[in-house]
């Protein structure tokens, strides 16, 4: 049933002049419009949260500014006239026009360098495009990248030569390992081979505080950290784990990797939210390089029929009204090209 299915999605071709924009693959957005130049967009009335309006900018041209609001549910989200949003406030309702001036708060927060600035008295932020950073190895890998027929093959030559084990550490194990710490909520210990079970591992560049400060980690146990309750932090080598039987040899890690140190981190998903912010360069939302030319749509620039998200904005950062109950961050998964399958149907 699903390769039927598969098949049957395959054979849709879709119009060349029907591509989309990422605005409009928002179903439940909705407009408010005063007037041609004065037009707000809710993204997501059941969040709340991300805004376009669409006001005079510089010179008095229209511009759309990608809004957003820290405190969802305070905006009521419509438009009914000109004399400014409102907000719903404990002594009652608020209004704030940021377009008016010259020059307005709108236009001012947009020249700004930072990629949130906050208007209305802080109750929203406007998102302005930043520079990503890079560094030369990530500036050279996407050079190769873009310019070379080939560039994602070479890169992969690359990493696998050049590069190979380059930042590797190497497993350091001592005998005479001490239980885990346990207590309610703790991971279950990995599988490890009965003669890892014992062992502690040094973890140098860890840099997380650990509850009690060990100076070593035993091997497949989870140690809370430090002042974050529900977060913990393993070390093991790929050697060291009992192997599943069923998924065979590509299970088995290498000579190198098997004296590797892999250190990981779990969370008590019960007291987090998990979200997350696209980067500023990564992920490219065109087409992957993996996706043959017959198999692209005519007229759309990427799978989704766009290549960029304007009007909305990417900062590649953490909202600042986030940062305050910020307890991780990590990066994975940004690659377009990781999204789409090297063969198959």
């Amino acid at each position: 049933m699903i390769r039927r299915l598969a098949l049957a999605l395959a054979l849709v071709s879709l119009p060349a002049a029907a591509a989309p924009s990422v605005v409009d693959l928002q179903p439940a957005a909705q407009t408010y419009a005063v007037t041609d130049d004065l037009r707000l967009v809710d993204l997501n009335p059941l969040q709340g949260r991300w805004f376009l309006l669409t006001a005079p900018g510089a010179n008095g041209v229209p511009s759309t500014f990608h809004i957003e609001n820290p405190r969802p549910g305070s905006l009521n989200g419509s438009l009914s006239d000109a004399t400014g949003l409102v907000f719903q406030t404990r002594s009652g309702p608020v209004r704030c026009a940021p377009w008016v001036g010259q020059p307005s708060e709108l236009v001012a927060a947009a020249a700004r360098p930072e990629a949130y600035v906050p208007v209305c008295n802080g109750r929203l932020w406007v998102r302005n495009t930043i520079k990503g950073h890079k560094t030369p190895l990530e500036w050279s890998a996407d050079v190769v990248r873009d310019r070379l027929k080939a560039g994602e093959a070479v890169t992969e030559v690359l990493k696998g030569t050049v590069y190979k084990d380059r930042y590797l550490e190497r497993v350091n194990v001592a005998e005479g390992g001490t239980a885990g710490q346990g207590g309610v909520g703790t991971p279950p210990s990995m599988r490890l081979r009965p003669e890892a079970v014992e062992g502690t591992l040094a973890a140098p560049s860890l840099g997380i505080p650990l509850e009690g400060a060990p100076a070593r980690l035993p091997a497949g146990q989870w140690v809370p950290t430090a002042g974050h309750p529900g977060v913990w932090v393993a070390a093991v080598s790929p050697g060291m784990v009992v192997l599943d039987a069923e998924r065979g040899p590509k299970t088995q890690p290498d000579s190198v990797e098997a004296k590797a140190l892999a250190l990981m981190v779990a969370f008590d998903l019960s007291k987090f939210d998990v979200a997350y912010e696209l980067g500023t360069d990564h992920p490219r939302l065109g087409w992957s390089e993996r996706i043959r030319s017959d198999q692209r749509i005519a007229g759309y620039a990427g799978p989704d029929g766009f290549d960029s998200i304007l009007p909305l904005v990417r900062t590649g950062q953490v909202a600042p009204a986030e940062v305050p109950r910020l307890v991780a961050t990590f990066t994975a998964g940004f690659k377009r090209g990781h999204g789409a399958f090297k063969s198959g149907p």
